[in-house]
């Protein structure tokens, strides 16, 4: 029986401080996510200055660049711009980029940035859009380093509560 209670105490222990440590890869993943972006605007102004493309060239580059989400984000954004003409394609942008920015939990304020991006100029006006990418890309750069030290803190306080949370268990149950 002493042995049940032990097993139960240490699972009661490991499933509290694990739930910290998802917690922790949460933050961490979201990090990431954040610092692809800042890839993804790279990829956008090399595209732009280096290979004279327009937005939406770019955009059907990107589809092939990038990783899932991403990926199937810009395809969709593509065929969706060639199929419906009739529409804006800063709505369609707007509408898929706040979607999957939204399903990876990035901040509103990040999306915006994209968003804004397509606000300010035409998807034909190369050197409007290089000027407001690398714009964005500085502002980007300045969340991020932000964003960072904040998600570190987080991740560190997620897991010392998952664990201080499972000694807290363990001890009221003794």
């Amino acid at each position: 029986m002493a042995v049940c209670k032990i097993l139960g105490l240490l699972c009661m222990f490991f499933g509290c401080a694990l739930l910290g440590i998802g917690r922790a890869m949460e933050y961490k993943e979201r990090e990431e996510n954040t610092h692809y972006l800042v890839y993804m605007l790279d990829c956008l102004i090399s595209q732009i200055v280096y290979q004279h493309s327009t937005m939406e060239d770019c955009i059907f580059e990107m589809s092939g660049k990038v990783r899932e989400p991403f990926k199937q984000c810009f395809s969709e954004i593509y065929v969706q711009i060639r199929e419906e003409p009739e529409n804006s394609p800063l709505l369609i942008m707007e509408k898929k980029l706040g979607e999957l920015l939204a399903r990876l939990h990035i901040d509103k304020d990040i999306a915006g940035l994209f968003i804004e991006c397509f606000q300010r100029t035409s998807f034909q006006d190369r050197v409007g859009m290089e000027t407001i990418l690398k714009g964005i890309k500085v502002r980007l750069m300045e969340y991020h380093a932000g964003a960072l030290e904040e998600s570190r803190k987080q991740s560190r306080l997620a897991v010392y509560l998952g664990m201080f949370g499972g000694m807290f268990c363990v001890i009221l149950c003794l």
